[in-house]
């Protein structure tokens, strides 16, 4: 039997799936105000879930480039919450993995958007701070490996009840 929840949240994924698909048809028909609408209604929907960047790349392909910047940083700023609702269960050294590579990716976004806007000093600072956010990856992935392997071995030593 399916609880009222699980409805609930199917039916939400259908509406979040459909609205990703009506954005994605707007523009390729031109209509970039439609897309981002639709898009806006997404991330409503998902509120702290919301980790896409298409909306800051839809924003930049309609001209709308501060605004593009700004949801770029509202990704980065809500890293933290978009971390701990997905890996909130792991050790702590798998979420900051997560959240590093994470904010590395919407940075990179950034780097895009700067450059397709052909603004060279934005480009060069995203890419610094991207840059900086892979380092933290790499720096964490061996130890964030050693907490997934250890929580692995201490759940095959659980006895089932």
């Amino acid at each position: 039997m399916i609880t009222r929840s699980e409805a609930l949240a199917a039916v939400m994924d259908a509406e979040e799936y459909q609205l990703d698909r009506q954005a994605t048809a707007l523009k390729r028909a031109g209509d970039w105000a439609g897309a981002i609408a639709a898009l806006r209604r997404r991330k409503a929907l998902l509120g702290e879930g919301w980790a896409d960047d298409k909306l800051a790349k839809y924003l930049q392909q309609a001209g709308q480039f501060e605004e593009a910047l700004q949801e770029i940083e509202w990704l980065v700023a809500n890293s933290h919450a978009w971390a701990q609702g997905m890996f909130g269960h792991q050790p702590a050294t798998v979420r900051q993995r997560q959240r590093a590579g994470f904010v590395s990716r919407v940075l990179e976004a950034g780097v895009l958007i700067c450059k397709r806007a052909k603004r060279s000093a934005e480009q060069a600072a995203y890419q610094a701070r991207a840059d900086q956010y892979r380092r933290i990856v790499n720096q964490i992935e061996p130890l964030a490996a050693a907490a997934s392997s250890q929580r692995l071995q201490a759940l095959r030593q659980r006895p089932i009840a």
